[in-house]
């Protein structure tokens, strides 16, 4: 499983439900960029998600990695303003943590994704730094995945 297609499939999955919430979702393509969006504070809250790089596995010889996905979520400190979209879901920003995490653990991978149909571990969560006025808290998870074949052996050769 290629990176891209797995945060695709993720975003894919988790977006209608952030929307539901009365979120906006947007996918990162480095930490750069995340940072970047959580620069700004948020009208809504927000789902940051990104993929962060492969993790090490034991069998990493037999073409097995773990792909480590981060969740950000952030939101303004208080109740909005009034005017904000009526349709959010006013939670306490722990609540919002706790049913991101829930929705990136109940993801499962049909058979033929060469995932772990187990799905995602979550690994830890920290706080971050983000623009004034509001909060935010990333969740990391890791999914046991195969890597891509290769189409051809490069042989190396030493030059003399």
């Amino acid at each position: 499983m290629t990176s891209s297609a797995l945060l695709s499939a993720v975003s894919h999955a988790i977006t209608p439900r952030v929307i539901a919430a009365g979120g906006v979702c947007d996918v990162a393509e480095s930490m750069d960029e995340a940072v970047a969006f959580l620069s700004a504070a948020p009208v809504r809250w927000r789902l940051v998600l990104l993929w962060d790089g492969y993790g090490s596995h034991a069998a990493a010889r037999q073409g097995m990695t773990y792909h480590n996905v981060t969740a950000v979520v952030q939101q303004l400190r208080g109740l909005p303003a009034t005017g904000l979209a009526t349709t959010a879901k006013l939670l306490a920003f722990s609540d919002r943590i706790e049913i991101v995490s829930a929705w990136m653990r109940s993801l499962r991978f049909p058979d033929g994704q060469d995932a772990d149909a187990a799905g995602f571990s979550l690994l830890d969560s920290r706080w971050l730094q983000t623009a004034e006025k509001a909060r935010a808290h990333s969740l990391s998870f890791q999914l046991q995945a195969a890597l891509p074949g290769f189409a051809e052996t490069i042989p190396l050769v030493f030059p003399q």
